[in-house]
Order: C-alpha cells, then sequence, then structure tokens
C-alpha cells in the first residue's frame, strides 16, 4: 500500500491550504511497467496490485524500485520511505534510472 497526498507551500515558506488535481506517473522496476493516475482529493491509498498488472506487482515487489513523477514531469516533489528510498538510490547507482530521474532523486533529497 502506498499513501499519496498533497501539501501546498507558499513561496513564503508556509503551508497554504489548496489543493488540485495531481498528475501522478508511476515506474516499478522499469519504464516498461508504467502507470499513470490523478491524485484527485487530499489524501488516498493505493495498492500497487491495483495499479498494475498483479503478477507483475508480485514478481518484482521484493526488491523492485518504485519511481515517482517519472522524467519529472509533474510540478511536485516525492518524499520515499526509507525502504523505497534505499532501492530507489540503488536503481541510481546501477543506473538503471534516465538523467533526468537521477537529478530528480538528488533534488528531492536536498529539499524535503
Amino acid at each position: 500500500m502506498y499513501v499519496y497526498w498533497q501539501s501546498q507551500f507558499l513561496s513564503s515558506g508556509t503551508q497554504g491550504e489548496g489543493h488540485w488535481i495531481i498528475p501522478i506517473t508511476l515506474c516499478f522496476g522499469s519504464y516498461d511497467v508504467r502507470k499513470n493516475f490523478l491524485l484527485e482529493t487530499k489524501s488516498e491509498t493505493r495498492d500497487v496490485k491495483e495499479l498494475l498488472d498483479s503478477e507483475i506487482a508480485e514478481d518484482k515487489s521484493a526488491n523492485s524500485w518504485i519511481k515517482l513523477n517519472v522524467d519529472q514531469a509533474g510540478f511536485y516533489r516525492v518524499k520515499y520511505d526509507e525502504l523505497l528510498a534505499a532501492k530507489l538510490r540503488s536503481a541510481v547507482e546501477k543506473r538503471l534510472l534516465s538523467p533526468s530521474d537521477r537529478f530528480g532523486k538528488l533534488d528531492n533529497l536536498l529539499t524535503i
């Protein structure tokens, strides 16, 4: 299960109250396994098996990385839990991610 939520941050450094529809892009273990959906509420919980073919999710779930905001296409930041961040770091080190996704991961680490 993965929880998606949104918080608005203003240029003043304060947190706003607004929310909007956010297009989420997700890759699971490779760029060939990709899913797009909309985050339409302030918070949503999604099961990877619901998003992807359940057989693919079960085969890859033990050691696969998950990358949100594929190719930095959306104007949002992603905060990964420790386990997902470690798997993503490994994918970065192995150069499994595109250059823009490697940069995006670094940028997220520096600013969140």
